[in-house]
């Protein structure tokens, strides 16, 4: 590598590494305010499966009640019907089969409600340990804020400080290069691997591979724009 790229390596370095940190801020920021949604989601979803074991448990009371109703008319009639004290025979035959049919569709009603009230609970349970994970991905998401978090900020402030100087020792020659790069967000170096750069993939010619290789010369990449090194360093 030339002379002249040693303060634009240590600079981009620099770059890389506030850059690093910063993402890292903000995944921690991130990760505490997506946990935080995941715990609000979690109490609404508690609370909908809560609603629902109640609406699955009122609706097997219903079916119950009424099922012990027309068991009870079934068995009044019948015994009217049996001891020859009801009134009309042929209708109170006919009010036992309409109990026992009544009685027939409520038992069904019944079960299947049964089994939406277990189905319920199995979903409240669910919903449940849904919320304890929840707020414990939010506790450790604090935790990460509280203890992670200082120091990545800290480690920012120091590696802009040090920035200053990293941009004085640019040669004059890269200023402008370095600039428009910095302006454009894209990296300051690429590696010539293969006689190519390895970010845009533009040919660099033989002469300028060559003196890439020895570190005679500065030589920037013809589209991209950023300062070629060799593959080896």
């Amino acid at each position: 590598m030339h002379d002249d790229l040693l303060p634009v390596q240590r600079l981009q370095e620099n770059l890389q590494a506030v850059e690093r940190r910063q993402n890292e801020r903000d995944a921690i920021l991130a990760e505490e305010a997506n946990a935080a949604e995941a715990v609000t989601r979690a109490a609404q979803a508690l609370a909908s499966a809560r609603e629902a074991v109640e609406r699955a448990t009122q609706d097997l009371r219903q079916s119950e009640r009424r099922l012990e109703t027309y068991q009870k008319r079934v068995a009044d009639t019948r015994r009217l019907m049996d001891s020859g004290k009801a009134d009309d025979y042929l209708l109170a035959h006919q009010q036992l089969e309409g109990c026992l049919e009544v009685v027939d569709q409520t038992e069904t009603e019944a079960l299947e409600r049964m089994e939406a009230k277990d189905a319920a609970r199995i979903a409240l349970e669910r919903a449940e340990h849904a919320c304890v994970e929840a707020d414990r991905r939010l506790e450790r998401a604090r935790a990460q804020k509280d203890t992670r978090l200082p120091i990545v900020e800290q480690e920012i402030e120091t590696l802009l400080a040090a920035r200053p100087p990293l941009e004085k020792d640019i040669p004059t020659d890269c200023r402008d290069g370095v600039r428009r790069l910095r302006a454009q967000g894209r990296s300051l170096l690429s590696v010539l691997k293969d006689g190519s750069c390895s970010h845009c993939a533009m040919r660099a010619a033989p002469q300028v591979i060559l003196e890439v290789a020895r570190g005679s010369r500065v030589h920037a990449c013809r589209s991209c724009g950023r300062f070629l090194v060799d593959d080896s360093e």
